[in-house]
């Protein structure tokens, strides 16, 4: 039997956040940045013969969200060639099952949540059409969180988040099995969380050639991220405007010189939402802007 092991250190000073089993707040009107109550959006990105003759350009990729009338996330669809479409079954507030149907003629696959009376998840069960696939199970106890992984009746992976009382510390490992090679540890690292001064949280992944820095604020979305390695070097940093919506997006070299720059444009509905984003694009490459992707948006309201 094969083990791989992935461990992950949080020390003293980190948040203890665990593990977000069945993310229910990520399907709702707020992780759309939405305001109103919305019956649908549909987002297309246009092809680049926008012109004043053309002004609504050609879509090529088109995104369509329908919700409840308290917000819930009732199915979505994503198109290109064709469609790929996703159905959400809410009880008591928290998503059920959710139901994918394929455009390609690929089996419908479907993921049931199964919970405990307090409304945690204990399990994953998949389905490809008629056919079950993996499952994964979740336990609980004061100082651990365990999630784990089966393919019929064989254990694939394991996931487990153990806390310690006398460091403050969270310990998270990962191990994979496999009938053919023995147990192997892949890779190891150290990763701290900190709350800073202004709510924002700091996290702090420690390799053995580098680390990886990334700065969000107090609702996750991201601000910086700096990857620092021997052999590679990439910091991104993000700014949003006073409702949440992303402004600015920008790489820079080790030196701090600005690689490039992308801002972005709105024009909102007479409720608040944004119906036209446009991406402008700067470099020392270019003397000036470039005008870059655009996406519009329509809204049907309830």
């Amino acid at each position: 039997m094969t083990r791989f092991v992935w461990c992950t250190v949080w020390s003293s000073v980190v948040i203890a956040l665990g593990p977000v089993f069945g993310a229910d707040a990520s399907k709702s009107w707020d992780s759309f940045g939405l305001v109103g109550r919305v019956r649908a959006v549909t987002e297309s990105d246009l092809a680049d013969n926008i012109s004043p003759s053309e002004p609504k350009g050609t879509p090529f990729h088109v995104r369509t969200a329908y919700f409840s009338a308290d917000g819930s996330l009732l199915s979505s669809e994503d198109c290109v060639s064709a469609c790929d479409k996703t159905y959400f079954v809410w009880q008591d507030g928290r998503v059920a099952e959710e139901r994918r149907e394929f455009a390609e003629a690929l089996p419908q696959r479907t993921v049931k949540y199964v919970r405990d009376p307090d409304g945690r998840l204990v399990e994953e069960q998949t389905r490809s059409g008629e056919n079950p696939e993996c499952a994964k199970r979740f336990r609980r106890d004061a100082s651990q969180v365990e999630e784990s992984e089966y393919c019929g009746d064989s254990l694939t992976s394991r996931r487990v988040w153990k806390h310690d009382e006398a460091t403050g510390k969270d310990q998270v490992c990962w191990y994979t099995y496999s009938d053919d090679t023995g147990e192997l540890l892949e890779t190891r690292y150290e990763e701290r969380k900190v709350l800073l001064d202004d709510s924002t949280v700091r996290t702090e992944q420690l390799f053995g050639d580098g680390t990886v820095v990334t700065i969000a604020d107090s609702k996750g979305r991201i601000l910086e991220e700096v990857r620092d390695f021997e052999s590679a070097y990439h910091r991104e940093t993000h700014k949003y405007d006073e409702s949440g919506r992303e402004v600015e997006k920008a790489e820079w070299a080790r030196d701090g010189s600005n690689i490039n720059r992308r801002t972005y444009v709105y024009v909102n509905d007479a409720r608040g939402n944004w119906i036209r984003r446009t991406e402008l694009f700067g470099s020392s490459a270019y003397s000036a802007l470039v005008e870059g992707e655009v996406t519009v948006r329509a809204i049907d309201y309830y």
